[in-house]
């Protein structure tokens, strides 16, 4: 499994507080970036794909606590998965 940040120049969300059908989406992108560790993972994704356990060593979490705060972030949009087959 890959783990890649959005081509935000590609796709693009557009939310508006002023509409009351946005104002969950936005809360949850709001909740997703709340943590300066996640924003950190966003950014490390910018320079290419990551494996969670890749994730997990960087920040120096447990692959558990990466596979939260992943699914925060792919909960909200912000990143994308890419399940691929193990090379073994």
């Amino acid at each position: 499994m890959k783990l890649s940040r959005k081509n935000f120049e590609q796709e693009q969300a557009v939310f508006s507080i002023a509409k009351q059908d946005d104002l969950p989406k936005i809360a949850q992108v709001c909740k997703a970036l709340s943590l300066p560790l996640r924003v950190q993972i966003v950014r490390q994704l910018q320079d290419g794909p990551l494996t969670v356990p890749e994730i997990a060593k960087m920040n120096y979490i447990s692959i558990s606590a990466a596979v939260y705060h992943v699914g925060m972030l792919y909960d909200s949009g912000i990143i994308d998965i890419v399940y691929q087959t193990s090379p073994h």
